[in-house]
């Protein structure tokens, strides 16, 4: 892959994605579907499609780290319940932080704090996008269990595809797909279908 938005493999990449998180959003069965995208930048795209193949008729929760992006998502989708927030200490973070953004004031909201705070007690789709935090959720994940609460994983991998295989060795679930490098603009994409979950809350 080059460093390119324009790539043609990116672009191609994307849409494997986008056409698998179609698949998995009309196989919810939920009576009020729930989806957590945790890393929405300034376009929260995946919030929006679930948002509108359900009528507004669903739960959507969004993160972002930076106040900037976070304010742009708010009103390009004023359906969502937003924090900002990141997800351990993401290895690329102060990388994409712009020069003066004291991060470190940012406090990290637990995952199941994120559920507690919106009576959400299952998940339909967790779509990941936090910059080199993946372990770290997954680890929090592992700790109480809270993967058996979520169905479907689309998670981007930001150099640390092994380590994240490795947290999800021992889950009941189904792998989708997984690759390092082919997840679209560079990243690595896990694409995971939970056998245990939950799926008609």
């Amino acid at each position: 892959f080059t460093d390119s938005d324009d790539s043609p493999q990116a672009h191609a990449a994307e849409s494997f994605q986008y056409d698998v998180f179609l698949e998995a959003v009309k196989s919810i069965k939920s009576k009020v579907p729930v989806m957590l995208e945790l890393g929405v930048s300034h376009i929260p795209v995946y919030s929006k499609l679930f948002n509108d193949m359900f009528d507004n008729n669903c739960v959507n929760i969004c993160t972002e780290v930076l106040e900037s992006r976070l304010n742009i998502a708010k009103q390009k989708f004023p359906n969502g319940i937003f924090y900002q927030t990141y997800s351990g200490l993401p290895m690329h973070l102060r990388e994409a932080t712009p020069s003066g953004v004291e991060i470190e004031s940012l406090c990290t909201i637990p995952f199941k704090t994120l559920l507690t705070q919106n009576n959400i007690e299952y998940v339909d789709i967790l779509h990941v996008d936090i910059q080199g935090s993946e372990v770290s959720l997954l680890q929090e994940l592992n700790q109480e269990k809270l993967y058996e609460k979520i169905e479907w994983f689309f998670i981007s991998i930001h150099d640390c595809y092994e380590e994240c295989l490795d947290q999800i060795k021992d889950w009941d679930a189904k792998l989708i797909f997984a690759h390092p490098t082919l997840g679209g603009w560079g990243d690595g994409l896990i694409i995971i279908k939970n056998n245990t979950a939950r799926t008609t809350h």
